[in-house]
């Protein structure tokens, strides 16, 4: 009699030690989430790109003065939002260009530098609204840049077909032929999509 009552208290048992359980790992995970320095947020619509243009494809955000830049990459076509979030204006409305704009590479008050299919970069003059291009070197003319970053005057290439990201010194006229950064052969960026830096690379 007793053991069938001991049975019959394990399920009851497993139910409340499973609870327990549940709650010491919420308490951890609601610790580790402290530690990771995350803040849970709720994303607030700051503009709705979509009606800028039809077919309106964005892969790019930049920032410059006090307002925000998209790119949209199926008409290399560029927009300024307000910082009001209402208006907007066309910078650069499908520019006839022999490679595409890409991505946005830096910026600042008055410029907006933006990388080409190519390699090269394009500067924009957000007040005259011009582009005018600025000259990478590159070692290999067999290439895919599929990204750059701007840092101390110098600019990082991430070159996935050659497995590589290049460091381009100033030049001139733009940036010189750049000097590979990846030392180990173990290193693979080849499914490398952006780069940011903050002294390392990222």
């Amino acid at each position: 009699h007793e053991a069938q009552q001991e049975l019959q208290a394990i399920p009851e048992k497993q139910n409340s030690l499973a609870k327990e359980v549940a709650s010491v790992h919420a308490l951890i995970e609601g610790k580790l989430e402290q530690t990771r320095h995350r803040i849970a947020t709720q994303p607030e619509l700051v503009f709705d790109a979509a009606k800028l243009e039809v077919g309106f494809h964005g892969t790019a955000l930049g920032l410059a003065g006090a307002s925000l830049y998209v790119l949209n990459d199926r008409s290399s076509s560029v927009y300024r939002i307000g910082s009001d979030g209402k208006s907007s204006d066309v910078v650069v409305a499908a520019p006839s260009l022999e490679f595409p704009l890409r991505s946005f590479v830096a910026a600042t008050a008055t410029e907006l530098d933006i990388l080409q299919g190519n390699g090269a970069l394009q500067a924009l003059n957000l007040k005259e609204k011009t582009l005018a291009t600025v000259p990478v070197a590159y070692a290999n003319t067999d290439r895919e840049i599929r990204a750059a970053v701007l840092y101390n005057n110098r600019l990082y290439t991430l070159d996935v077909k050659n497995n590589q990201i290049f460091r381009h010194n100033r030049a001139e006229k733009g940036f010189g032929t750049g000097a590979s950064w990846i030392t180990d052969a173990a290193v693979d960026v080849r499914k490398g999509r952006s780069l940011a830096i903050d002294g390392s690379l990222y």
